[in-house]
């Protein structure tokens, strides 16, 4: 890419990916002039009620953006909260064993239902579910399971799951089963 174009990666998910070398994006920004790695607090940290993020750039382009920035545009209570868990250690890898324990969990519940997941390192998966995403989305809400549907990203047969905890997970599972059976047996009436 050449220097004059901004190159913009979105590491909003960096923690999860474990197939995936942190250092070589975090060192290629030392040779680009034109790298600008973004990070969020609202995955593995927790923190995204609190709006929090941070980038990583070289000290030029950093200060363009300074520019660019409302006043006050995050809370001191913020601030100090991304500062505290970009020490926890210890929070960060259990969030990262949780999910990944449940994602298998989740992945495989799914398959059982007769879904293909896709392979995911992320806090979500993705299923494409067929030409009904959207009702099927809907019939979940009404069951009080939240799903996104992904018409909007171009993959109008796809849902996505967060991954929950194992209650969540369960009950994700349970609700979906319960209309994958209410729509089958919609699309076997419709036949005869």
């Amino acid at each position: 890419m050449p220097d004059g174009i901004l190159v913009v990666l979105d590491e909003a998910y960096i923690h999860y990916a474990v197939s995936v070398e942190r250092r070589s994006a975090e060192e290629a920004y030392r040779k680009r002039k034109n790298l600008l790695i973004l990070r969020t607090f609202s995955k593995v940290y927790g923190l995204a009620g609190l709006r929090i993020g941070y980038a990583i750039g070289q000290p030029e382009l950093l200060a363009a953006m300074t520019k660019l920035k409302t006043p006050f545009n995050t809370s001191g209570v913020a601030q100090a909260a991304a500062l505290a868990a970009l020490d926890d250690h210890a929070h960060v890898k259990r969030c990262i064993e949780a999910n990944a324990l449940e994602r298998k969990r989740l992945s495989e519940g799914l398959s059982k239902l007769g879904l293909r997941p896709v392979r995911s390192e992320a806090n979500f998966v993705f299923i494409p579910v067929g030409p009904e995403a959207k009702a099927i989305s809907d019939d979940l809400l009404h069951l009080g399971v939240i799903v996104r549907p992904l018409g909007w990203m171009g993959f109008a047969e796809a849902i996505r799951i967060s991954i929950g905890t194992s209650q969540e997970n369960d009950k994700c599972l349970e609700a979906l089963g319960r209309v994958l059976e209410k729509r089958a047996g919609k699309s076997e009436m419709a036949a005869r």
